[in-house]
């Protein structure tokens, strides 16, 4: 069984719509323009070795937010650039924490 991102399919209403004889219609499949794959930082390579092992030439753009490296400077552009061309972002657990919790800031009573 071939994998590809022909597979992928999202649905907008898990119902799906009905015609006047209540017979479903058929979805068209979207490909996604972005993807985002959180995971363990030990398999972030896996991730993109599985990649090209499936898709080959015809993966799409694949974003390490660990490749980038601790500048927060080269983060950015890298989020700025997998957002605008769109493609795959593999990104660890805490990374993926550190970009979506707020910090609290501190109260002194």
């Amino acid at each position: 069984d071939d994998k590809n991102m022909d597979d992928v399919q999202f649905d907008d209403d898990n119902s799906g719509d009905s015609d006047d004889s209540g017979k479903k219609k058929r979805k068209k499949k979207r490909k996604p323009r972005t993807a985002l794959i959180v995971c363990p930082v030990n398999v972030l390579l896996n991730w993109e070795d599985e990649f090209e092992k499936w898709l080959g030439e015809l993966a799409p753009p694949i974003y390490s937010l660990q490749a980038a490296g601790p500048s927060n400077t080269k983060r950015a552009a890298l989020l700025e650039e997998w957002h605008e061309t769109g493609g795959i972002l593999i990104i660890g657990y805490d990374q993926y924490r550190n970009l979506t919790v707020t910090k609290r800031s501190v109260q002194t009573p």
